[in-house]
């Protein structure tokens, strides 16, 4: 199904028609879609900046649960810093969609290699409003090891 885009910027229509103080027409269209377009525009929104631990981290908002009903990407990258046998960490992701919760478990990542990383790993969600989008790391096995863990939130379009 096509959609119909508004008109490309009237640079060089006047916004008020000759002789009137009112608005053409055409300006008005753009007017009136500008705010659709900016709606439909992804967004990175204001996240917290990389976290390292050395242990499990508790449920976290994302988000500050004050968003507006939408669909989101969400993406994030946890990799091993300091090694440690016996070790792993596993982010989950909980949010609602529709009134009902929903929850998302990554891959368990072994710790006990350095170079170990989960990198541009990706979801698609949709979220009711003022619901908190919320991540947790489960960490298994004694202390020694540290991870980093930054996660992004993008919003790709608001309801």
């Amino acid at each position: 199904m096509a959609t119909e885009q508004g008109p490309l910027f009237p640079v060089q229509e006047p916004i008020a028609a000759e002789g009137s103080m009112l608005v053409t027409p055409l300006w008005r269209s753009w007017l009136r879609n500008l705010r659709q377009e900016v709606a439909r525009t992804p967004q990175a929104l204001p996240v917290a900046p990389g976290l390292t631990g050395t242990g499990s981290l508790p449920v976290t908002s994302i988000d500050g649960g004050a968003l507006t009903a939408g669909l989101f990407a969400i993406s994030w990258s946890l990799a091993i810093l300091t090694a440690a046998a016996g070790r792993s960490v596993q982010v989950t992701w909980a949010w609602v969609d529709g009134g009902v919760n929903r929850s998302y478990v990554a891959a368990i990542l072994d710790g006990s290699v350095a170079s170990n990383a989960q990198v541009n790993e990706q979801l698609l969600i949709y979220s009711d409003a003022a619901s908190p989008i919320t991540y947790a790391i489960a960490y298994v096995g004694a202390a020694g090891m540290t991870y980093t863990f930054r996660p992004v939130l993008q919003a790709v379009s608001l309801s």
